[in-house]
């Protein structure tokens, strides 16, 4: 597992380095360059923890759907927002 993150860090760097595009300007750029492989590391068992966390809470949602009168908003739409932040872009860190 260490291994594989290692290499795929180096084979992200140097493809950064070989790129065309223009040089960063600020260490933001070499900051993004180095944190994306940490940022997909971190994304994924977010991700995966929110998916089988809301599968089972919209589930139960649909079943004990609140009635239209009450003042409580429905759960849905705040669990897809939570899986569409977590799960997302940016899959890559911003300069």
């Amino acid at each position: 597992m260490h291994r594989a993150l290692i290499a795929a860090t180096i084979v992200n760097l140097l493809y950064a380095c070989t790129s065309q595009s223009t040089a960063p300007e600020s260490a933001h750029g070499f900051v993004s360059v180095i944190g994306t492989p940490l940022l997909l590391a971190f994304k994924v068992p977010v991700c995966a923890a929110t998916v089988v966390l809301a599968a089972p809470g919209a589930a139960l949602a649909a079943i004990a759907e609140p009635s239209p009168n009450t003042a409580q908003p429905p759960l849905r739409p705040a669990l897809d927002q939570g899986v569409a932040e977590n799960c997302g872009p940016p899959y890559a860190l911003q300069p």
